[in-house]
């Protein structure tokens, strides 16, 4: 009789520690996908805040000639850190020989002078044009961003703005 009682016993243990381990790996996983959504959020502020003031610096500067703003170490604009190159499309450029596909594709279609002259590799989330922009004689400015920081010249031309990397 005893016998009865505990085989009983052990397989109702059993039960809990199943019913344990089956809640514990739910508020697991719940966890894990709430951490990578405010993760995913916080980079999204970060690509969000960093377009704001680049777009926002320029449109300043556009119509001011010789008015410069520098981004260094004293005036930081952060770059989220999944960015590894930026781009700068030159407004003049026609067809030349960028590094990137994507980039070539832009100019070829004529996008650079309408919706997108900013490129980020890997490709951004949402465009970002700044206008009517000018860069080096290559027409494409491209900057590796080791420090997640963009150290950049920007001149307000009058009718544009002139963007220049800083050595």
């Amino acid at each position: 009789m005893k016998y009865k009682n505990h085989k009983k016993s052990q397989i109702s243990q059993v039960f809990i520690y199943i019913l344990a381990i089956f809640v514990f790996a739910i508020i697991i996983l719940y966890g894990y996908n709430a951490i990578k959504g405010f993760i995913g959020r916080g980079e999204e502020t970060a690509f969000i805040q960093f377009k704001n003031t680049l777009e926002g610096e320029v449109s300043r500067i556009y119509t001011e000639p010789g008015d410069i703003i520098v981004f260094n170490e004293r005036n930081p604009l952060n770059v989220p850190g999944s960015y590894k190159t930026i781009c700068f499309v030159d407004s003049r450029a026609e067809e030349i020989h960028a590094q990137d596909q994507i980039i070539k594709e832009a100019i070829k279609a004529g996008i650079h002078n309408t919706t997108e002259n900013v490129f980020l590799i890997p490709p951004a989330q949402s465009p970002i044009y700044l206008g009517y922009i000018e860069t080096s004689p290559d027409y494409v400015l491209c900057i590796n961003l080791t420090k997640a920081r963009l150290d950049i010249m920007i001149e307000g031309m009058g009718y544009g703005t002139r963007i220049s990397e800083i050595p």
